[in-house]
């Protein structure tokens, strides 16, 4: 039996999500991924970033002035892999919500999205481990079983390592998914787990940051503690250091998505996350 809470959370976000998505192009979502193996379309021009398997060489021979590719009916039948972040970094929170509440609703949201679609959808819950998986499936009572243990299951691990997780996306989830990340992304070196992924997988990454963590307020001298290691810092909130570095992290979470051409939506934990969402998908749609 799941608490009462949990149970109005996941009926409230159902409803909210119900009601947004019969006006949004969130459940339109279009991959990335030209179809392969899938019904025959038509052949067209070849254009910039299309894959060079696509090509039809016989058909660009009989036209030497314009080399054409093979397009596909799009795949009806997608499958997302949500993958969600619950290491103790994601616990803070400077205002009324935790990040971590608005990481459940984002994940929430996209699930709800698939079921609109009729399209796969599994969960990976993972820390400095990957803890929970729920393999993909469809329908309505999938994604019911999907949203109670989004919104009652209590993580073991506290760091955040994003090699556990690529190593076990890129190795145990089917060719040709559509990986949504949901993180802080407060972890390093995860470039080439992250590489190994893309080779047959379309990753999408939703990074959720505090405002504190961007820019601190100046309060003086406090004392913190890393939520992920426990440990103590004596920190100096009026420093430009602790902006400077703060910022800098940032960045380097950027370029590292940005080099392997991943997309990258940023959210802040006291935003309207449903807006951005959704004009995220609308600008992908076009």
């Amino acid at each position: 039996m799941i608490s009462a809470d949990i149970a109005q959370k996941v009926k409230e976000l159902e409803i909210h999500t119900r009601r947004l998505l019969s006006g949004s192009n969130i459940g339109g979502y279009k991959s990335r991924q030209k179809g392969f193996g899938f019904e025959f379309d038509q052949l067209r021009s070849y254009q910039y970033g299309d894959d060079v398997r696509l090509i039809d060489w016989k058909s660009s021979a009989r036209t030497p002035d314009n080399l054409l590719v093979r397009q596909y009916f799009e795949e009806r039948n997608r499958t997302f892999m949500i993958c969600l972040d619950l290491s103790a970094s994601t616990y803070f929170g400077s205002g009324d919500v935790l990040k971590q509440d608005v990481m459940k609703q984002i994940a929430g949201v996209l699930s709800l999205a698939a079921e609109w679609g009729k399209d796969k959808v599994g969960l990976i819950i993972f820390s400095d481990q990957v803890e929970k998986v729920i393999p993909p499936a469809r329908g309505q009572k999938h994604v019911q079983k999907l949203l109670t243990e989004l919104f009652s299951y209590k993580q073991t691990g506290k760091k955040t390592d994003l090699n556990v997780l690529f190593d076990y996306v890129a190795s145990r989830v089917a060719k040709r998914s559509i990986v949504f990340v949901i993180s802080d992304f407060i972890a390093d070196d995860f470039e080439k787990a992250l590489k190994k992924t893309l080779f047959d997988k379309e990753v999408i990454a939703i990074s959720c940051q505090d405002r504190q963590e961007e820019k601190m307020s100046d309060v003086g001298l406090v004392w913190t503690q890393d939520s992920e290691s426990d440990s103590l810092v004596l920190v100096n909130t009026a420093s430009k250091k602790i902006t400077s570095g703060l910022q800098q992290r940032l960045q380097d979470q950027k370029k590292i998505l940005k080099k392997s051409g991943v997309d990258l939506l940023s959210l802040k934990a006291q935003g309207q996350f449903m807006h951005e969402l959704i004009m995220f998908f609308q600008k992908r749609m076009m």
